[in-house]
C-alpha cells in the first residue's frame, strides 16, 4: 500500500465532482479540514470513491437550499473524515442496516432518489479492506445524517480514543425538507 494524503483527495477531487450536484440545488458545502497532512496507507482511488460516494450520497438526501459539511481530521493514530447533511435523515430501525448490498429505505415505485442500494456497502468493504470503521449516525427522519469514516494514520500502532463530534447542522423545517410525492415521508 501506498501513503495517500486525504486532505487534497477531500478539498480537490471530490468536491469537484460533487460541485454540480450541489449547485443544482443549491445545497451549502462547508469544508473543516486539516491543516497537517491526513495521511494514510491505502488505495487512494478507492479511498477517493469512498469519500466521493459519502458526499454524493450527502447531497442526493439533502433538500434544496440544505447544507453538506465535510471535516477531516486527525485524532492521535486516526483519521476521521465525516460528511454531515442537513437532509433527510435515517429512521432508527434502518440505521443497523444501512450498510447492507442492496438496501434501501425507500423501496417504493415513486422513491425521489435513485440508485442500487450499493453504494454504502461498497464503502463499508473499502475501509474495512483499509484496516477502518465507517458509521451512519442520525436523529431520525428529516433531522440530516452523518456518515463517519475512520482510518489508522499512516504508521499508527494502535487505534487512539475518538475526538468529539462536531456540532450539529441546523435542522431545516419539514416543509422544507420534504418533497410532494405523497408518501408523507422523505426516507432514504
Amino acid at each position: 500500500m501506498r501513503s495517500s494524503d486525504l486532505a487534497p483527495a477531500a478539498e480537490d477531487d471530490g468536491s469537484e465532482i460533487a460541485r454540480p450536484a450541489a449547485a443544482a440545488k443549491k445545497v451549502a458545502l462547508y469544508a473543516s479540514l486539516a491543516h497537517a497532512a491526513a495521511t494514510v496507507e491505502g488505495d487512494a482511488g478507492r479511498l477517493q470513491q469512498v469519500f466521493t460516494n459519502l458526499l454524493s450520497n450527502a447531497i442526493k438526501f439533502t433538500p434544496q437550499q440544505g447544507a453538506v459539511e465535510v471535516s477531516l481530521v486527525q485524532a492521535g493514530d486516526r483519521i476521521r473524515l465525516a460528511v454531515r447533511d442537513n437532509g433527510a435523515g435515517i429512521a432508527p430501525e434502518f440505521l443497523p442496516h444501512v450498510f447492507e448490498r442492496f438496501t434501501q429505505a425507500d423501496t417504493s415505485s415513486t422513491r425521489r432518489a435513485g440508485g442500487l442500494g450499493i453504494g454504502l456497502a461498497l464503502v463499508r468493504n473499502i475501509v474495512d479492506l483499509h484496516g477502518g470503521q465507517v458509521r451512519a449516525e442520525s436523529a431520525g427522519p428529516d433531522r440530516g445524517a452523518t456518515f463517519t469514516v475512520e482510518l489508522p494514520a499512516a504508521g499508527a500502532a494502535a487505534p487512539a480514543p475518538a475526538a468529539p463530534a462536531p456540532p450539529p447542522l441546523p435542522v431545516l423545517p419539514p416543509t422544507a425538507l420534504c418533497g410532494d410525492a405523497g408518501d408523507g415521508g422523505c426516507g432514504r
